[in-house]
């Protein structure tokens, strides 16, 4: 024990020897030192005898006290104190040798059980923002240097008069950069729009430097533009410089040049009496914001930091193969890439619009004009909206963000009406395009779209690009056009069908949106959701319906949102109602069920006990998708098939009787409470911290769902607290019917149903984060048309559909074939007679030839096996003088 204990002193006084050290190299202020060693001293004594990692956390601890120390009120208090903190955090991690990567994914570890102010939270993750663009850039920067510019062998020999040398340009070109980047971007989380604001610092230095410093062709541009303006001053441009530099880099020539139009007066208005730009004084002005910042001083980039270069590998996202030469895609050409795919369906060249208008020509109420002007109306308010949320001077990447947004809205709603003119056999759509929130939802759908495929930047977490953390992230979107969740949400699904050239990304996107609408946003407090459910709440609890019922019951699961707005089955709108209301009328009984706006949430229809059709198919989702999840945990907490369907049945009653317990809380809650509770009484009890920690691994898990869950007094607490002081109160009595010796009836398992939004191949590994997996896009197996189409070397293979089977099987199988190879030798004799038990029923070829040729894909747990019979072939006729083929040669 004496040992033990002089083992972990020797390491306490290691550990306070290297934080006193860094505390001195820095020149922390006392204060800020004990406001760190507090912290510190906190984190020791709950580690107990691991106390060796926290070493690893000095930098870390020294960092949250400065932050903290220099933003005591938050970052957003007016009135904080604008002085720069006692040190950044740049030198922090230079003097500890620490690499940022590391530091950020240490950081993002203790991210949940640390106790972090939200000062320190919002500073580090704009941090890590910022270097997920600054970051690749750069990286991009420097490969593509020798593009444009020659590297001169010996920069000392050219004469300072003629030219300071294309490593000062470098230089100049990267400070300017990230001068404007703070001054012009407004702190932009774009990648795109960043990395055209280099490509215009570039072609400003590009201009400024002699001819014989560039590379071919830009030093004959350069000669040329040189001309051109000695001979007519008026014509000397960078118009060609600009279009050569979107043709190498693969970027579009009109968003470059719009950028280019932004920078230009700012340029200029940086140069010197000589018309020069003073470089020095640019790098004390960045080197100002970036103190009063307390981030990381990118121009160390140009030296090469250890601090802040990423390993080769971290910034490489996935590799092409062109020419049998395999390369990294890096995050830049990922993210033009996939820019490039939007753009491909959008082309600025084909009037979507004029597309439309043959369907608008079909309709009695003549929408055309209304939907113009509705276009137009929310274009001011998205503009808005857009401005206040990435500042003043992004006004021109909001009119190109917009104007995307309507030609892929125009784009898809033609598309639509096609597919639903050709599934109802009539023309004239008149309700459905008369529906105002119709069309906001399906803009605003449009909207996100275009957002989410140019507000990326390389994620630290997910290794990949990612927009989760940009500040439009959803559901922007639906407060900027006005909308609830409710409404969007039922736009998605019919939106996949008519446009299926969507990328995978972008399916995934939406995909994940429908899952935070069904888990939670569509339950705040202010949802229609509550309003319909109210509604059908007023009749008796015999009139209304499982959720399992209604999924066996109703569309099995799936709808399209056209079908909810203009389903032959709904009547017409209530008198009273105002355009823009949605109408919602139970198919079964054509009554109308509610109207609400969103200005106006108060239904004004008369009570009925039947659900809309709408509120039904939400209810089904909602219910698949907690089953999901329910199975998923389930099996990682080891329940017992039998438990689990208990589980589900409490679950599914939680959701049907009570969903007042899901107002402003989350799907995932009642899901872990009925686990808990269920368990419970079934003598299979299962700790409440073990369910959240197989919860937390799961891929869509937040620690918030757990650690913020809503009391009834309007504060928030664990979810133990909330079990114990709202959900029991609520599911007690129901609970307590698994305890007795006649249960409840269990309801029925949820069967799978297929989508356009859940079709995807691709899955999830319960436990891994960010890991999926998905199937072989091209088998090299094929199946035949018929038996009698294979060859001797295809009947060779076989094919099993049962899986994996037992060593008897295994056993039998290799008896077989042993057994064929002993006979291999004989020569065939056409009239002997050979009788198997497996046959292949020929009755029905016809109907099995024409299932094999359509492709049929064996699913998991399938029964179907493909067999073979030996066909015996005659005799082998062979010439005079020829000898006789064995008959076991094949082709």
């Amino acid at each position: 024990m004496k040992l033990f204990d002089q083992i972990m002193n020797d390491k306490l006084q290691k550990i306070n020897w290297q934080f006193e050290r860094l505390c001195v190299e820095l020149g922390v202020p006392t204060y800020v030192k004990s406001r760190a060693n507090s912290a510190l001293e906190k984190y020791l004594s709950e580690l107990e005898d691991d106390a060796s990692i926290a070493s690893h956390l000095i930098p870390f601890m020294v960092y949250t006290a400065v932050i903290d120390s220099s933003n005591p009120y938050g970052l957003d208090d007016p009135h904080r104190d604008k002085s720069s903190p006692c040190c950044t955090l740049g030198e922090i991690l230079r003097k500890s040798g620490l690499n940022f990567i590391k530091f950020s994914k240490l950081v993002r570890q203790y991210w949940d059980t640390m106790d972090l102010s939200e000062t320190v939270r919002k500073h580090i993750s704009a941090v890590e923002k910022r270097y997920c663009i600054i970051s690749p850039l750069f990286k991009t920067f420097e490969r593509e240097w020798g593009t444009v510019f020659r590297e001169e062998e010996n920069q000392e020999s050219i004469p300072f008069e003629k030219s300071e040398g294309t490593q000062e340009k470098k230089r100049l070109c990267w400070t300017l950069f990230l001068h404007a980047k703070d001054e012009l971007m407004c702190d932009s989380e774009e990648l795109i729009q960043t990395y055209l604001l280099l490509l215009c610092c570039l072609e400003f230095v590009l201009r400024a430097t002699p001819a014989f410093l560039l590379q071919p062709p830009f030093d004959t541009l350069k000669l040329e533009t040189t001309a051109t303006a000695l001979t007519s001053p008026t014509r000397g441009g960078s118009s060609s410089m600009l279009h050569k530099l979107a043709d190498i880099f693969h970027t579009s020539i009109d968003e470059l040049m719009s950028m280019h139009k932004v920078t230009q007066d700012y340029f200029q208005s940086l140069q010197a009496e000589t018309g020069k730009l003073d470089v020095d004084m640019l790098s004390a002005d960045y080197h100002t914001r970036q103190r009063q910042q307390g981030g990381l001083d990118e121009l160390q980039f140009l030296q090469h930091e250890p601090y802040l270069m990423p390993q080769n590998n971290t910034l490489s996202q996935q590799t092409t193969t062109v020419n049998g030469t395999t390369t990294a895609v890096t995050p830049v050409r990922a993210a033009m890439n996939t820019v490039q795919q939007l753009k491909n369906l959008i082309s600025d060249k084909t009037d979507h619009l004029e597309q439309l208008r043959e369907h608008l020509k079909n309709c009695a109420s003549k929408p055309e004009q209304a939907i113009v002007d509705r276009v137009s109306q929310l274009k001011l308010k998205f503009l808005s909206r857009y401005l206040e949320t990435a500042g003043s001077c992004q006004g021109h990447v909001a009119e190109q963000r917009y104007t995307q947004a309507t030609n892929l809205y125009y784009r898809v709603m033609n598309r639509l009406l096609d597919m639903e003119q050709e599934r109802l056999a009539q023309s004239d759509f008149s309700g459905l395009l008369g529906n105002d929130v119709f069309h906001r939802s399906l803009l605003a759908c449009s909207a996100e779209i275009v957002l989410m495929t140019y507000n990326v930047s390389w994620s630290l977490t997910a290794s990949a690009l990612s927009n989760v953390d940009s500040r439009f992230t959803f559901p922007w979107v639906l407060d900027a056009f006005g909308l609830y969740a409710f409404d969007f949400y039922k736009v998605l699904e019919s939106y996949l069908k008519a446009e299926p050239n969507l990328t995978r990304e972008i399916i995934k996107h939406l995909t994940l949106i429908e899952n935070r609408i069904l888990d939670s946003i569509a339950w705040k407090a202010d949802s229609p959701v509550f309003e319909l459910l109210s509604r059908c709440g007023s009749a008796s609890s015999s009139s209304m319906s499982h959720c399992s019922d209604l999924i066996s019951s109703e569309t099995n699961g799936t709808s399209q949102a056209a079908e909810i707005y203009m389903s032959p089955s709904r009547g017409p709108a209530s008198k009273g109602t105002v355009p823009g209301n949605i109408v919602f009328v139970s198919p079964r009984k054509g009554g109308v069920t509610a109207v609400y706006s969103k200005d106006s949430p108060e239904p004004s229809a008369p009570d009925t006990t039947h659900r809309s059709h709408s509120l039904n198919m939400f209810l089904n989702k909602v219910c698949r998708l907690g089953y999901h999840r329910l199975k998923t945990l389930s099996d990682m907490l080891l329940i017992l098939k039998e438990t689990q369907q208990k589980i589900w049945t409490c679950f599914e009653f939680c959701i049907t009787f009570h969903p007042e317990l899901l107002r402003d809380r989350h799907l995932d809650q009642m899901m872990m409470c009925s686990v808990y509770g269920i368990c419970k009484v079934s003598d299979s009890e299962i700790k409440f911290k073990d369910i959240v920690k197989a919860y937390s691994s799961l891929p869509h898990a937040n620690s918030q769902v757990y650690k913020e869950a809503l009391l009834d007094d309007g504060t928030t607490d664990s979810i133990i607290a909330f079990y114990n002081r709202v959900y029991m109160q609520n599911m007690k009595n129901y609970i307590l019917l698994f305890a007795k010796p006649v249960q409840p009836n269990l309801s029925p398992l949820p069967k799978p149903v297929s989508s356009a939004i859940t079709a995807s191949p691709v899955y999830s590994i319960p436990g891994r984060k960010n890991f999926y997996v998905s199937p072989l896009k091209k088998s090299p197996f094929k199946y035949p048309h018929s038996p009698c189409s294979m060859t001797p070397r295809s009947r060779q293979l076989y094919s099993f559909g049962e899986g994996l089977g037992s060593a008897e099987k295994l056993k039998s199988i290799n008896e077989s074939v042993s057994a064929f190879k002993s006979r291999s030798n004989l020569p065939y004799i056409s009239n002997t007679k050979r009788t198997s038990s497996k046959r292949l029923n020929f009755e029905n070829m016809d109907d099995q030839s024409q299932n094999q040729s359509e492709g049929i894909q064996d699913e998991v747990g399938s029964q179907m096996v493909v067999k073979k019979i030996r066909v015996t072939p005659p005799a082998p006729i062979t010439e005079p003088g020829q000898p006789r083929r064995n008959s076991s040669t094949t082709e």
